[in-house]
């Protein structure tokens, strides 16, 4: 009798969103207007759409607004985390 292993079946992710981004949105008490996070792996949601975010790169914060085109992208595709070198002539 074969034993079939399961493991090589497809496994589907899960959409990943950072607890305090979230709290931030669900208490609509709180105006938001700039966020800073650090949490580059966060998935993009509908929810987000038409606000500003400030993402950490490991060097400095930068702005990204938040449109249809960014909508199920993670924050952390759209800025690189690393200098590109330059080359000499």
């Amino acid at each position: 009798m074969k034993i079939i292993n399961k493991s090589n079946s497809k496994k589907i992710k899960k959409n990943f969103i950072d607890n305090k981004l979230l709290l931030l949105f669900l208490n609509k008490k709180i105006k938001i207007d700039d966020v800073k996070m650090k949490s580059r792996s966060t998935k993009i949601m509908k929810f987000l759409n038409n606000n500003r975010f400030n993402i950490y790169n490991g060097y400095t914060y930068k702005s990204l607004d938040i449109n249809s085109k960014t909508i199920g992208l993670k924050f952390g595709e759209l800025f690189p985390t690393r200098k590109m070198p330059k080359h000499k002539n």
